[in-house]
């Protein structure tokens, strides 16, 4: 498992507290109706892309590591129903709970604002095995100071590396000559047999 860690620019996100909002995202001389129907279309579509992401989502309250809402993907990824993530810690939930640095993760965030991990092994409620990128930003918003974490699975592309991966050692050794070329018909691979055969090294080849 690798970490990655940076400063990173504040996204923009939405925020509960509306009056924070308003006073970030109104314009002098903007009419208060008009600023009020502003905000609700702000809402509105950061809900909408809120729910429809297909990464999971998590909000934490950047003091406390309690867990504030969840998106769907994530609820269906790791088997959780949204009563129970909501006002946890994020280490008491199944999947992050048996992570060792959970919580030095989360103090590593409150000082740098960013942490990112490559392959970070998760278990679904169901006990199924996942990995996954997690990437977690902190910033603040309207005076108060939230923590985004993106959640995204990498089973699927981890399990087909492993079967290129297979597949390549297994055209390496068999008996019979192999040669791959890309689709402008540039060799980019040969065997040990067809290196004996013609009796080039497959640097000489490549």
């Amino acid at each position: 498992m690798r970490l990655s860690r940076h400063i990173g620019d504040a996204p923009a996100h939405f925020n509960k507290d509306t009056s924070s909002v308003r006073k970030m995202t109104s314009t002098p001389g903007l009419p208060e109706d008009s600023a009020d129907e502003a905000l609700r279309i702000s809402e509105a579509r950061y809900r909408r892309l809120f729910e429809t992401a297909r990464d999971g989502i998590l909000l934490l309250n950047a003091e406390t590591a309690q867990i504030e809402d969840v998106n769907p993907y994530l609820i269906e990824m790791l088997g959780y129903s949204h009563a129970e993530f909501l006002g946890k810690k994020l280490w008491d939930i199944g999947p992050f709970a048996d992570i060792a640095g959970s919580k030095e993760m989360f103090a590593v965030i409150q000082v740098e604002g960013y942490v990112r991990y490559y392959d970070l092994p998760l278990e679904t409620k169901g006990g199924s095995s996942i990995a996954v990128e997690f990437v977690s930003n902190s910033y603040d918003c309207g005076g108060i100071k939230v923590i985004q974490c993106n959640i995204r699975s990498i089973s699927e592309r981890k399990h087909a590396d492993e079967a290129l991966r297979i597949s390549t050692t297994a055209l390496k050794n068999i008996s019979q000559g192999v040669l791959v070329t890309d689709a402008n018909r540039r060799i980019v691979s040969a065997n040990i047999a067809f290196c004996k055969i013609t009796g080039y090294t497959e640097q000489e080849i490549l």
